[in-house]
């Protein structure tokens, strides 16, 4: 919704001052932005509290959850999937929320699904943690990275193409 406010609010500004319509002010790319670290931030569960103690038992529910990544053709070729439960220390083992398959992730606005991308990207690739993202492990950084590659491998296309251009690739 953000995004959306930003750029009909960009777009009365374009025409009242007489600029091309498909100009984007920085003020709008900085709340693109800010906009896309928070959905990065909910989809890698950065405030996830620990579990207090582990959840056990073997539901229906947890079974039939697990079992439709399977389904969806979302585990890499090591079968690992983001809808895999820990309900040890937190309830995924992986944590990037499996909802960036859903149709509403892939139809965010352009520049929105673009920033939270890059964004993710950053996150996922950054040698050191970013800050905002301490809790997330390299390990966990690294896993979920592999896992979005194979499943998801157009996710960062525009990333790694922009990286292939700026190395001469």
């Amino acid at each position: 919704m953000e995004t959306r406010s930003a750029l009909y609010h960009d777009s009365g500004i374009n025409q009242a001052l007489g600029r091309p319509a498909e100009t984007i002010s920085e003020s709008t790319q900085r709340r693109i932005q800010r906009a896309a670290e928070d959905v990065v931030r909910y989809m890698l569960f950065a405030d996830e509290y620990p579990l207090a103690h582990p959840i056990s038992g073997n539901t229906p529910y947890a079974t039939n959850f697990q079992a439709r990544a399977n389904a969806g053709q979302q585990r890499d070729s090591k079968g690992r999937s983001l809808r895999d439960l820990d309900l040890q220390t937190r309830i995924f083992k992986y944590p990037c929320s499996y909802l960036i398959y859903s149709d509403a992730f892939q139809q965010l606005p352009p520049l929105m699904f673009q920033q939270v991308c890059r964004k993710l990207h950053e996150v996922l690739t950054a040698p050191e943690p970013v800050s905002g993202f301490e809790r997330l492990a390299a390990t966990d950084r690294q896993a979920i990275l592999e896992i979005l590659v194979e499943t998801l491998p157009e996710l960062f296309s525009d990333i790694r193409s922009d990286a292939q251009l700026s190395n001469g690739g």
